[in-house]
């Protein structure tokens, strides 16, 4: 639903340098592990790759955004913290703050060559190396990979 109210009003602006995040799952197209989550995880990347093409003429970027594993409310919850001690919890030393992919998003909307993005999965570990923004504790969180 998004798309289909965004799309039209950024082509109104005329303002080329758009950009659409679809905020998904990725890992090098390896399986999930769930059939449904995988099925909609790779949805919207290919949702993302048709916008992107579709766009392209009129300068709007269309990103599958791919962050690892974020300590969300319900994460910390399950582990029963809170985000002021999650360092406490050895399991959660490779998460990521819920601010790291929106550090993410602002940096793509800076690039002036984001469009060379439009369509490909992106995940933030590796954006954070390319444009060189930390998590909200300093870190670089590296890519997530499955096992």
């Amino acid at each position: 639903m998004t798309n289909y109210y965004a799309v039209p009003l950024m082509r109104k602006t005329k303002d080329s340098g758009g950009l659409i995040i679809h905020t998904t799952f990725w890992d090098r197209d390896k399986y999930t592990g769930n059939f449904y989550y995988d099925l909609a995880k790779n949805a919207l990347n290919r949702m993302a790759y048709g916008l992107s093409v579709e766009l392209a003429a009129d300068g709007i970027a269309v990103i599958p955004l791919s962050p690892g594993w974020m300590r969300t409310e319900l994460v910390l919850a399950e582990f029963g913290t809170d985000e002021e001690h999650w360092q406490e919890v050895e399991a959660l030393k490779d998460t990521e703050s819920t601010a790291y992919i929106g550090r993410a998003a602002a940096a793509l909307a800076q690039d002036g060559g984001k469009l060379a993005l439009s369509g490909i999965p992106q995940q933030v570990g590796a954006l954070a190396e390319k444009y060189g923004f930390t998590d909200s504790d300093g870190r670089k969180v590296p890519v997530f990979r499955m096992v």
